[in-house]
């Protein structure tokens, strides 16, 4: 099993799930958006398996405070490396909507990394942010790599729209990275729960964040901006885990995580209050000790069996 699998915002499991449930004039985007996402996988497998890990202690002293950004135009082609160069660091609003949504994402996303805990970027070492949009045709996705680029699918329309939309959903897959790099979580089980429950977390705060909300004033919906008609109102709730949220969803099982391990597919705390204002440049002794800072609560995991 890799630690540096794709992670996507969209499981392979709901995707199946939803294809069987579609007519067969819905399933060709589905279907495509798995094909893309398996092709990904077998390529981020052997990446994985010839990459050195950093040593600890190898780190150099952070010195940022502003990311480096670049937006690549993928014109709705399945490459995996970068198309055109659109926007880049310190360049102002271009034509395309995309392109300005994931550069502003990224930009916001580092704000919160570093205003809170004095992250610079997501290795802590200025690493460059490379967004990759109008990935496919009707891609119903949105993922972290695990090699240094997030890639986002237009969306069908129906299943998902356009991915880069979604503050929470862009902070969600740069969260993966920092998981990568800062404990290379196995994906799979309670390590790929906990994996995704880091970055839905995360995705959350960096919304909140922007928007200064507290805790008790945000919705703790994960994908609200980005789903379609089959998927409303959103992905998933942290504030109400249990509580249907789509006619999708809805075929999913919870469970808590006392219960007999599982393929957990995600999983989600019950938010209490996120310290937002702590300015300390190491993370609190709860985050050294594998509890998210300033979140306390039951945690509870779904999974599609």
């Amino acid at each position: 099993m890799s630690h540096q699998p794709l992670a996507c915002i969209l499981s392979p499991d709901l995707l199946r799930k939803v294809a069987r449930a579609s007519a067969s004039e819905r399933r060709s985007p589905i279907l495509s958006t798995l094909e893309l996402d398996q092709s990904f996988r077998r390529r981020r497998t052997e990446l994985a398996a010839r990459q050195i890990a950093r040593p600890v202690g190898a780190r150099a002293a952070a010195a940022g405070g502003a990311p480096n950004r670049s937006i690549y135009d993928q014109e709705h082609s399945t490459e995996y490396i970068p198309g055109t160069l659109v926007r880049k660091e310190g360049q102002g609003p271009v034509d395309d909507v995309s392109v300005n949504q994931a550069y502003d994402g990224f930009g916001l996303t580092y704000k919160l990394f570093w205003d809170i805990f004095r992250r610079d970027s997501i290795d802590d070492q200025g690493m460059p942010i490379l967004g990759l949009v109008h990935y496919g045709e009707a891609y119903d996705n949105a993922f972290w790599d695990g090699a240094g680029h997030m890639f986002f699918g237009d969306g069908d329309g129906q299943l998902l729209t356009d991915t880069t939309k979604g503050l929470d959903v862009i902070g969600h897959e740069l969260t993966h990275g920092v998981t990568q790099h800062e404990a290379n979580l196995t994906y799979s089980g309670q390590s790929g729960a906990l994996n995704e429950s880091m970055s839905d977390v995360m995705g959350s705060l960096v919304r909140q964040y922007h928007l200064n909300q507290s805790a008790a004033k945000a919705d703790w919906l994960i994908g609200k901006d980005i789903v379609g008609p089959e998927l409303a109102p959103a992905l998933r709730s942290m504030k109400a885990p249990a509580r249907r949220t789509s006619t999708t969803t809805s075929r999913l099982t919870w469970i808590t995580t006392s219960a007999p391990p599982r393929t957990t597919a995600a999983c989600t705390p019950t938010p209490a209050s996120p310290t937002m204002r702590s300015t300390s440049p190491q993370p609190p002794l709860e985050a050294r000790r594998g509890r998210h800072p300033g979140v306390s609560g039951t945690t509870r995991c779904w999974t599609q069996g």
